[in-house]
């Protein structure tokens, strides 16, 4: 015993990072239903629709190795912020034209294609940056 009392729980900041990670993740899987939906209530061509999860694939395709490189490389707390605003922004925008009735395929696959070029970004950075996050101690994780 150190005589100092030991921290109970994972710490602020681990539950801030897994709750943003939560919402993020949720919102993926709400997007990822919602897209080839929405195209499929404007056209009937299954190509047409089927390019939507193309695009938002493409990301992965174009940057998921450079993705993986910028992440090690940067601050991984201030990376994930900045691609969750511009993902937020994103959809924010696409959701006011949604709502006004402004919606086409082409700004479908305009967003799809913006969704997925920040999507290795997003899901890359969580994993290296745990660490970051978990407290320090004697008693702040399991032991060998």
């Amino acid at each position: 015993m150190t005589g100092q009392p030991a921290e109970r729980g994972l710490g602020r900041a681990f539950w801030t990072v897994w709750t943003a990670g939560t919402v993020s993740y949720a919102g993926d899987g709400v997007v990822g239903g919602a897209m080839p939906l929405l195209a499929a209530s404007l056209t009937r061509d299954a190509r047409l629709i089927s390019l939507v999860d193309a695009l938002t694939m493409l990301g992965w395709v174009l940057l998921g190795l450079v993705s993986g490189v910028v992440v090690d490389r940067v601050e991984k707390l201030a990376l994930m912020g900045r691609v969750d605003l511009v993902r937020g922004l994103v959809m924010a925008g696409f959701a006011a034209l949604v709502l006004t009735g402004h919606v086409g395929l082409g700004l479908l696959y305009a967003t799809s294609l913006l969704l997925g070029l920040a999507a290795p970004s997003s899901t890359t950075r969580r994993r290296p940056s745990c660490p970051s996050w978990w407290p320090t101690g004697p008693s702040s994780g399991p032991t060998r």
